[in-house]
């Protein structure tokens, strides 16, 4: 049998970073940290109040973040919506 380089990649097993995180390519990565989101959350009862939220990181996105020296966090509103 041919022997490839991604054969051998493939019986490797596979290499993480510290805490077990796996390792990824740049591409990936970056769609990892892009997957992040920012909501806004409307209380009942309290219209045209809102609370800018970001969603729960992964433990990849935290590690991503803090070796970039990045804290996320949502923007601020840019115009008032009417209540609905």
């Amino acid at each position: 049998a041919v022997t490839t380089f991604h054969n051998i990649l493939a019986a490797l097993p596979p290499q993480t970073l510290e805490g077990d995180l796996p390792l990824q390519s740049f591409a990936d990565l970056l769609g990892s940290l892009g997957a992040l989101t920012a909501v806004e959350l409307e209380f009942e009862g309290m219209p045209g109040h809102v609370a800018p939220t970001l969603s729960r990181m992964t433990p990849l996105q935290k590690k991503a973040f803090q070796l970039l020296g990045v804290r996320p966090h949502p923007a601020p509103r840019l115009s008032p919506q009417a209540p609905a």
